[in-house]
């Protein structure tokens, strides 16, 4: 019996001493696989998350690589439809002594016009979003812009104050078409500059005071 007792008791002893290392041996173990765990959903997360921002950047440069593009496009259109009009007047011209002087005149300036036109165009598309945010837009571009379409409409109504001396209504009719054309064009360089005008930005009143 007291045998039995010793070994009872022996047992418990042992169980007792033994219960805490082996709750420490275990403790810290499922920690670590916590504590693991999380770290690979935390850095699953990220990866997701720097993935869906690449991807997002990714849209908004090839979105602007197409706006670019498509701008691109549209302003050789826009040359090419000067280009056969002032070519098509100066046929006319040709033909037509009495205006012809003023009609090369214009015609050239024409030309001349719609490269600054497009040029300045360009870099008001071209300013980064955020440079416009904080400043604007390029003012003095859209000031000079301003100013050359206004003399393209005065010399296209200069050049409407010539059509009576024209006596052929062919080329009356073709001189007509061409400038048709030239208005068509002044009005989509006007909607486009109009269009990068706008939008919000931080300083940019100020920088609008001080545009020549």
């Amino acid at each position: 019996m007291n045998k039995q007792f010793i070994i009872v008791a022996a047992l418990a002893a042992f169980l007792v001493v033994a219960g805490p290392d082996a709750a420490a041996v275990s403790g810290p173990g499922s920690a670590q696989m916590e504590d693991g765990t999380g770290a690979q959903v935390q850095n699953q997360t990220q990866v997701q998350n720097q993935g869906e921002t690449t991807q997002v950047q990714t849209r908004e440069q090839e979105a602007a690589m197409v706006g670019v593009g498509a701008g691109a496009v549209l302003a050789e259109q826009r040359r090419s439809r000067v280009a056969n009009a002032v070519q098509a007047m100066l046929q006319v011209a040709e033909r037509n002594d009495g205006i012809g002087a003023q009609v090369r005149t214009i015609a050239q300036t024409q030309t001349q016009n719609q490269e600054k036109l497009e040029a300045g165009l360009q870099k008001l598309v071209g300013r980064s979003s955020f440079v416009k945010f904080l400043i604007g837009p390029d003012y003095g571009e859209i000031k000079a812009a301003a100013r050359l379409l206004e003399k393209n409409r005065d010399q296209i109504r200069l050049i409407e104050q010539f059509k009576d001396q024209v006596a052929d209504q062919a080329d009356l009719q073709e001189l007509e078409s061409q400038l048709e054309v030239l208005t068509q064009v002044n009005s989509e360089i006007e909607y486009a500059v109009g269009s990068a005008e706008k939008g919000f930005s931080l300083l940019g009143w100020m920088f609008r005071l001080f545009a020549k």
